[in-house]
Formats: structure tokens, sequence, C-alpha cells
């Protein structure tokens, strides 16, 4: 099914919701074998914003629906001082606000321990 709906993409729109599906496949994937084998929990926990303060490469996908995500939840002032950290060299996820993720629902691949 994702790979038809990859073949049949002809509008950016068409790839933001082929990258909502495959964050969703992950997630179902990821609490199926949770399920099947318990492991211990990462260190991370809420309040937590080490890894957001580390230097870590994201796909542009996913990137773009972080953005995307951004642009249809955020104020005008926090869309505005994202846009400002995003031309800035800024030492941590632009994303990241009052020490907690604000595109938690859509972050990226790597963000999910």
């Amino acid at each position: 099914m994702f790979r038809n709906g990859l073949a049949a993409a002809a509008q950016p729109s068409d790839i933001l919701k082929l990258s909502r599906t495959l964050l969703d496949i992950c997630t179902e994937v990821s609490d199926g074998l949770n399920s099947i084998c318990k492991v211990s929990p990462v260190a991370c926990r809420s309040g937590c914003d080490t890894c957001c303060r580390s230097l870590i490469q994201v796909n542009p996908i996913f990137a773009r629906l972080a953005l995307d995500y951004a642009r249809r939840t955020f104020t005008p002032e926090r869309l505005e001082m994202l846009h400002q950290r995003l031309l800035t060299d800024v030492t941590f996820c632009p994303f990241l606000f009052d020490g907690a993720c604000s595109i938690y629902d859509q972050r990226p691949m790597v963000c999910r321990g």
C-alpha cells in the first residue's frame, strides 16, 4: 500500500500524507515489538531535553512533516520564533520550546527512542 502511494505521489501534499503514514507504521511496529519483547525504558522522560540539545540529522521528508505540523498548530508568535531559529545556528532543536518537544506527535523517527 505504501509503495503504491509513493509511486502515485504527484504533489507535495501527497508526500506529506505518505510521511505521516510512514510514521504511523513505525509507531505500530514499535508498539508491536514492545508487546512481544518488553525492554527497559530509555533514560528519557517527560521534561528531559538532553537529546534535543545534541546535533542530529533528520531526514528531509520528516523535517518537512515537522514544519507542516508547526504551520498548522503553532501560534503566529511561536511560528516566527521557529523561523528565526531556522535562520540562525541554534545549538538545539528549533522545535524545543519551554524544555519540551513542540511537535511530539509528529517528531522525526530519529527522535523516537
